[in-house]
């Protein structure tokens, strides 16, 4: 069973970055954000999932098969 969660595709590629392991300094370095804005949008991730960080979040996706999308390697 599959659970979708409306990501956008900013949204997907943060959670692609957090599921490979990076903080949110390397994020926001490589996609050319400030450190806040990638903290923000991080927060609507956690709002969306109910996941209150990277282990759980990867978890829900893992064991629930949520459909986040592609995730490309950036």
């Amino acid at each position: 069973m599959s659970v979708e969660i409306d990501l956008t595709p900013l949204e997907r590629q943060l959670v692609a970055a957090i599921l490979r392991g990076e903080g949110t300094r390397e994020i926001a370095r490589r996609l050319g954000l400030k450190e806040q804005t990638v903290k923000n949008e991080l927060a609507g991730v956690w709002r969306k999932t109910g996941a209150s960080n990277g282990l759980e979040l990867a978890l829900l996706i893992v064991t629930h098969r949520i459909d986040v999308g592609v995730l490309p390697e950036e």
